[in-house]
């Protein structure tokens, strides 16, 4: 792909993230966009593109199983996402 198409598909993808249906999905998937996607690889970005497809309780149990989750996801990136999704520090949290 080339950078101007590469360049749109993350504009894309960080959108969809940052606006899903629920307020962690947001804060998951929208982080995980704003800090990891420009990082990913272009293979990486076409899962997490199709990943965004998909609802969001659907995408978390993909998370929690990882081998579940259907081609062309790989259980890497959804573990890559699974692990940042741990070191979030909830927003309700008062600490």
């Amino acid at each position: 792909m080339s950078q101007e198409p590469l360049r749109n598909a993350l504009k894309a993808v960080l959108f969809r993230a940052k606006y899903r249906s629920s307020q962690e999905a947001d804060y998951i998937l929208g982080g995980f966009a704003r800090e990891k996607a420009p990082k990913l690889s272009e293979n990486a970005l076409e899962q997490f593109a199709f990943l965004l497809t998909h609802d969001d309780p659907e995408i978390f149990a993909w998370l929690d199983a990882p081998e579940t989750a259907p081609p062309p996801l790989t259980p890497s990136l959804l573990r890559e996402i699974y692990e940042y999704a741990t070191t979030l520090t909830p927003t309700w949290s008062k600490t």
